[in-house]
């Protein structure tokens, strides 16, 4: 009995999605072709691996299922390392790469895991850092890649995503019902907190800035204790979080955009691989 890791890849994209037409769009392939190879898979493991709950849209794993997916997901975590370090053995070298606290705690360790599995001759040196300073180290030379947030593409630069925006509070505090409202946002100069004055002046609200924190763990923290109310993207919400809307008296707020930019003169194959893997990343949010 052998098992080839298209079918593998193709079995865990089914389990993960436990539905065969998203596993088809992962693996870009048809459900009917999905169907087949799993069938052939079962065939070949002498066993039912997935129960099929109203057809092929609701399916679960068997007792038999569960046990192959552990295996699997090993064998393929190697399947990519082999081919990584022996067909593709002239990918290496560093990679400087810059990005703002919010985005290193939502994705950063997933992206660096499977940069890593993909690249394993090869190095990613992070540093998080406000926007600006992202930029001003990318104008230096001393980045190769940095995210920013809050600014419209500009200067080359690629669009990554746009994010939506949130009013944030404790859900065992009623700060938010304060006059002046006491806010919790980022250093002078950062959108997020131009954004939230200019909409609370527009909507005639009091504020009052009564907290300042360049890292977003200190806005989290602030908005916790209930010292405040915060405003954050919607891939930092945590999940013991009150959001606000236009119904608590909170106006809406606009999209940021998240862009990729690349250092002055910074451009390799190598580079091109970790802003390939980063793209991905935003794309699955």
């Amino acid at each position: 009995m052998q098992f080839s890791s298209d079918l593998l890849k193709t079995f865990t994209a089914v389990a993960d999605s436990g539905n065969f037409t998203r596993a088809g769009e992962e693996v870009n392939r048809t459900q009917s072709a999905v169907s087949m190879q799993i069938k052939r898979l079962e065939l070949e493991a002498g066993h039912v691996l997935f129960e099929r709950n109203g057809g092929l849209r609701n399916i679960t794993l068997t007792s038999k299922g569960e046990e192959l997916l552990r295996y699997a997901r090993r064998i393929l975590i190697l399947h990519d390392e082999a081919v990584a370090a022996v067909a593709r053995p002239g990918v290496e070298g560093k990679v400087r790469l810059g990005l703002p606290e919010d985005y290193s705690n939502a994705f950063l360790s997933e992206v660096l895991a499977r940069f890593s599995k993909t690249n394993p001759n090869a190095q990613v040196d992070v540093i998080c850092a406000p926007g600006d300073q992202v930029s001003t180290l990318l104008n230096t030379g001393k980045l190769d890649l940095g995210i920013r947030s809050g600014v419209d593409p500009l200067d080359g630069a690629e669009l990554l995503r746009r994010e939506p925006l949130s009013w944030i509070t404790s859900p065992s505090s009623l700060v938010h019902e304060r006059t002046p409202v006491p806010l919790a946002v980022y250093w002078e100069g950062c959108s997020y907190r131009k954004w939230a004055i200019q909409a609370l002046e527009s909507a005639g609200r009091d504020y009052h800035v009564a907290f300042t924190s360049l890292s977003i763990s200190g806005i989290l923290a602030a908005v916790s204790a209930g010292l405040a109310v915060g405003v954050v993207g919607s891939t930092t919400l945590p999940k013991d979080i009150q959001v606000l809307d236009e119904g608590d008296g909170y106006p809406a707020l606009p999209n940021a955009s998240v862009t990729l930019h690349r250092g002055v003169g910074s451009h390799n194959d190598l580079m091109e691989c970790v802003a390939e893997h980063v793209r991905g990343a935003f794309q699955e949010m």
